[in-house]
């Protein structure tokens, strides 16, 4: 389905300007995991206001995953779990398992949270200090002109109307193209993980410039993205910190246009706006947090671990760069996260080239891509074809 365009029946529907309302009160004492949020949503009789709202736009189960484990097997099981905070000497947690599923009713996203897939063979809380030194010696020893493309702005490709240059970055031309358009942002700083909200807000003003430049030689170019895979554990090609910049014709990228046109039957099925409920759930929810014009939260349908996404109804404001760079920072800082990706789509361009306000808000999604000491792929046929795996 993520395939799926804006329906005909939408094509003509215009949703108001995206602009933020004062926030939703808390309705619930602090809630600490998916699980406990569950039940209490799914206790709550049918017509109390917050379940109503929250059954408009999502569905949550909570399940039982009963199995059973021979005896000869009971041995190899507490191997495979040893890292399970509770230990293993009595196997419940594994034999009376819990999944919850979150739904979305409008994108789609289905996310099945199971705990006790996270404590399987590779399982890292955080690294040890030797990994860490492992990590921060692959970053330094990569770094500089003569080992490190990007280290040397003279080794990169440049588009056609030139390259930019600002305080925190450079613009090249992509040499593998994702798209017609494709750019890279190219960090002055060579480590993936040195960044703060002047960076953050710097570069995107910089993929700004970029996509009204893009604009001027080809008009129909409107939808722009910005994405920043952390580290080679997220699929980076380079080391050294660099983002992608693409900005399409026609439509967005598959997931941003299929929540582009989710939003749009929202708002024909229930005549509320679809992004002022989301962050209305999420805030009754004990789930958001906002600054300005700018609302981060702790989405309920998430792609994977520590998923946030902050929305925006102005992403030049100040707050947008703070609060993106405030979710890499807890990722980094607190979890102790050493690969993340990060995708923004931005408002489309108007007339003049420039992202201004729409019904369609900026939207930034950051996930925490593991443990860069782990060998296996956080991705599989699961993630590719199936739903969302949340350990």
């Amino acid at each position: 389905m993520y395939g799926v365009l804006v329906p005909p029946q939408l094509a003509k529907f215009t949703p108001p300007r995206f602009k933020l309302v004062p926030p939703a009160p808390l309705a619930l004492p602090e809630v600490k995991s998916i699980y406990e949020l569950s039940r209490t949503i799914l206790r709550m009789p049918q017509d109390e206001p917050l379940r109503k709202r929250f059954s408009r736009l999502f569905e949550t189960r909570s399940k039982p995953g009963p199995l059973v484990i021979p005896k000869a097997f009971e041995a190899r099981v507490r191997e495979l779990f040893s890292s399970y905070p509770g230990g293993t000497q009595k196997l419940d947690f594994v034999m009376n398992q819990t999944v919850v599923t979150t739904y979305n009713r409008y994108t789609e996203e289905y996310s099945m949270f199971n705990e006790v897939r996270r404590y399987r063979p590779g399982y890292l809380e955080k690294l040890s200090s030797e990994q860490e030194h492992i990590i921060q010696q692959a970053i330094t020893e990569s770094e500089g002109a003569d080992k490190c493309d990007f280290c040397s702005m003279e080794r990169t490709a440049v588009d056609p109307f030139g390259r930019i240059v600002s305080k925190h970055c450079y613009t090249a031309s992509n040499v593998a193209k994702y798209e017609q358009w494709h750019g890279l942002i190219i960090a002055k700083v060579h480590s993936p993980l040195i960044f703060d909200k002047d960076m953050l807000q710097d570069y995107m003003e910089t993929a700004h410039e970029w996509y009204r430049r893009v604009n001027r030689v080809d008009p129909a170019a409107q939808f722009p993205h910005l994405m920043w895979d952390a580290g080679k554990r997220a699929a980076a090609s380079q080391i050294h910190q660099h983002l992608q910049m693409i900005i399409t014709q026609d439509r967005y990228l598959t997931r941003t246009e299929h929540t582009k046109a989710a939003s749009f039957r929202f708002e024909q099925d229930h005549n509320l706006n679809y992004w002022e409920e989301l962050i209305a759930i999420h805030e009754q929810l004990g789930l958001a947090t906002r600054s300005g014009p700018t609302v981060a939260l702790s989405y309920l349908a998430p792609i994977k671990e520590r998923e946030m996404m902050i929305i925006t109804e102005n992403s030049h404001h100040p707050s947008f760069g703070r609060a993106i760079a405030a979710a890499l920072h807890a990722l980094t800082d607190d979890v102790g996260c050493r690969a993340f990706s990060l995708a923004i789509s931005f408002a489309p361009l108007d007339s003049e080239g420039n992202t201004a306000p729409s019904a369609f808000p900026a939207i930034a999604r950051v996930v925490d891509r593991g443990s860069p000491m782990d060998t296996r792929s956080d991705v599989g046929a699961m993630e590719f074809w199936g739903a969302n795996n949340v350990g």
